[in-house]
């Protein structure tokens, strides 16, 4: 699949997207990070979604996706839940 830049360059998507939501969770976002990162497939890309966190996991996934530009960390403005 071919996708395009903002500049309309062409840019080729990741074969496989992860999407991660996330809570409250900063024991386990790193070991779950990892985990993607530790496939044998390398043409991924990682969406983690945080739902307004209070307990440092925001934090702790930024830290990996700063050494990883397949890692993408994103947060809502407020918390959504589930319906």
């Amino acid at each position: 699949m071919v996708a395009s830049t903002p500049d309309g360059a062409p840019s080729v998507a990741p074969l496989v997207s992860v999407v991660m939501p996330m809570y409250n969770t900063a024991d386990l976002v790193a070991a779950s990070i990892r985990s993607v990162q530790a496939q044998t497939a390398t043409d991924w890309e990682l969406l983690v979604v945080d739902d307004h966190s209070t307990d440092g996991s925001f934090a702790v996934a930024g830290e990996l996706a700063a050494d990883d530009d397949r890692v993408r960390v994103m947060r809502n403005e407020g918390p959504k839940g589930a319906p």
